[in-house]
């Protein structure tokens, strides 16, 4: 039987850094009763937004990101302020890094964890629909974005084949599948 293993002690940060944190978590291993040491990366949660214009275009971003140490194409997203909700910190981010805001947001299902063996961090995906450009691009100081607009055939194909790396705009645009008229057949 699978049990939770017991946290010994508490969370030891190692280092803070651009709003991450590296620490160690000792656990009690419930089958052999020895501690182990689990190193974990972490930081607050995200928000990325699958959005699409009035004529179906699909908004990505092209960013250099410093962990993959490459440039990648992208969902627009970013971090959720302290108090700030995931759907406004959606909307703030699809607007701060493209200029396109969205009359209708819809939440697509639970937060996820993208390593959940070594980071608490969680991602809640949205799609946009009818985005409009109303301003220019307002990223972040820290932040360098193109914002490119595909066709929903050519999104979907670069994320089938393997050109999209990042899990989090594969997951999203995967669960706004129904929302936009496909049936996932069982």
């Amino acid at each position: 039987m699978i049990k939770t293993w017991p946290k010994i002690g508490k969370l030891e940060v190692l280092a803070r850094s651009f709003d991450k944190v590296v620490a160690v978590q000792r656990y009690q291993n419930p089958k052999t009763l020895g501690v182990q040491e689990c190193s974990l990366v972490g930081h607050g949660d995200w928000s990325a937004t699958i959005a699409l214009t009035i004529d179906g275009m699909v908004i990505v971003v092209k960013e250099f990101k410093r962990g993959a140490d490459r440039i990648m194409i992208e969902l627009p997203g970013g971090r959720i302020n302290p108090g700030e909700t995931p759907r406004k910190a959606a909307r703030r981010e699809l607007l701060e890094e493209t200029g396109y805001s969205s009359p209708k947001f819809i939440r697509l299902g639970p937060p996820m964890f993208m390593s959940p063996g070594s980071s608490w961090a969680r991602f809640h995906s949205f799609l946009g629909l009818g985005c409009k450009s109303i301003t220019r691009p307002k990223p972040s100081k820290n932040e360098l974005v193109e914002t490119i607009l595909l066709t929903w055939e050519d999104w979907l194909n670069m994320c089938c084949s393997g050109k999209i790396v990042s899990p989090s705009a594969v997951i999203a645009t995967f669960f706004s599948l129904p929302y936009l008229g496909y049936r996932i057949v069982r």
